[in-house]
């Protein structure tokens, strides 16, 4: 029954979720907002807040006022630059795409704001933060298949590091200090947790075996009530 309950509670949460994020981008442009984009735009309230959201919003309002094309799309890819840059690298985004749709047009503008643009590459490290993934997983993966003897996958994900028992999830970015050597020990530190859990079999469970192992319990302890 409770499970029941919590699934008709997440289904009202999210659908009235969705109503409030239609809301703030109809306050914002005019006619229906295209359901694709809500649904693009759905996970951003759990990471930034509807605070942050209508944020968002605005910026790329101001953008509009000289493309609104080229604003439209970088609210679509606002939640791959927000989580790879933060908000304060999708602002940056949005005033030097605003700069180029001024001085070279729109086309070229919103090939900025998509990654396509020849600049992008130079100005999107130049604005972020931290260590990614990608530029340690190499090492990162020698070391931990030399500790378990065995090849194991890195898969980049939001969040905090965990495992499933087969593969270590680790965040995309770290930024926790401002040395990158820093940021590259700790994703050492990250790895190596979730490897112990690995190594010393903390997954090393059969689900199989569960029927046997509540039958030993049950009859040492008493049928559980």
């Amino acid at each position: 029954m409770w499970a029941g309950l919590k699934m008709v509670r997440k289904s009202i949460k999210k659908i009235h979720g969705t109503r409030k994020l239609r809301k703030l981008l109809n306050d914002h442009y005019e006619g229906e907002v295209p359901d694709n984009l809500v649904a693009d735009l759905y996970p951003l309230p759990d990471r930034v807040g509807y605070d942050s959201i209508e944020q968002i919003i605005r910026v790329c309002s101001q953008l509009a006022r000289n493309s609104s094309r080229t604003a439209v799309t970088l609210l679509e890819e606002s939640p791959d630059l927000i989580g790879r840059a933060s908000y304060e690298g999708l602002e940056k985004v949005a005033y030097r795409a605003s700069e180029i749709a001024k001085a070279e047009g729109e086309e070229k503008a919103t090939s900025f704001v998509r990654g396509e643009a020849s600049e992008y590459a130079d100005f999107f490290v130049s604005i972020t933060e931290g260590l990614e993934l990608e530029r340690v997983r190499p090492v990162l993966l020698h070391y931990l298949n030399a500790l378990l003897g065995y090849r194991i996958e890195i898969v980049e994900a939001q969040g905090a590091a965990t495992t499933d028992g087969e593969r270590i999830f680790l965040p995309g970015r770290i930024k926790e200090f401002e040395e990158e050597d820093r940021n590259s020990i700790l994703y050492k530190v990250m790895a190596t947790h979730e490897e112990a859990h690995l190594e010393y079999g903390s997954f090393d469970f059969e689900l199989m075996r569960v029927r046997d192992v509540v039958s030993r319990i049950e009859g040492k302890y008493g049928e559980c009530k």
